[in-house]
């Protein structure tokens, strides 16, 4: 019964590390948007917003390690665990660093490629959307998986 009380936590640990890189791709898109259309004061909010999600996902990841080997959890499978949550925690840092390095260089995009920023924002985007429920479905329909997954490497 206490193994399974860890194992249950430790899922839904997961599921809040893959909602948090979830909230992440949003707000990165909205962080986009803003700095596109001069919103200066939402886009420095998205600045906050990535700094604290990107602080949740490495304390999330951090717990979750710890209590894969404290409690042995996953055994058989903990390495792929473990590297699949690090790798989704990297494209965290990929996000949080794009949108930071709008704030450090000010790059100057004229108006009429806002549009075109917007979609390419939107389709950069889509594959990290994509392999969040893939990710999921490793832990609670790994058939499903695949099926998930091929969406991203379309």
């Amino acid at each position: 019964m206490f193994n399974l009380k860890n194992t249950n936590k430790t899922i839904q640990d997961i599921d809040t590390f893959f909602d948090t890189i979830d909230e992440t791709v949003l707000v990165f898109k909205s962080g986009v948007k803003n700095y596109l259309y001069n919103n200066s004061e939402q886009f420095n909010d998205n600045l906050q917003s990535m700094a604290k999600l990107e602080k949740t996902s490495n304390e999330l990841r951090r717990s979750i390690e710890s209590k894969l080997y404290t409690h042995s959890l996953m055994a058989e499978v903990r390495g792929d665990v473990l590297r699949l949550l690090e790798r989704m925690e990297s494209v965290v840092d990929i996000l949080s660093r794009n949108l930071f390095q709008f704030e450090v260089e000010i790059p100057f995009i004229p108006v009429e490629l806002n549009n075109d920023f917007i979609k390419l924002t939107e389709t950069s985007t889509l594959s990290v959307e994509g392999i969040i429920p893939a990710a999921k479905a490793y832990f609670r329909t790994p058939d499903l998986m695949t099926d998930k997954i091929h969406r991203v490497y379309f």
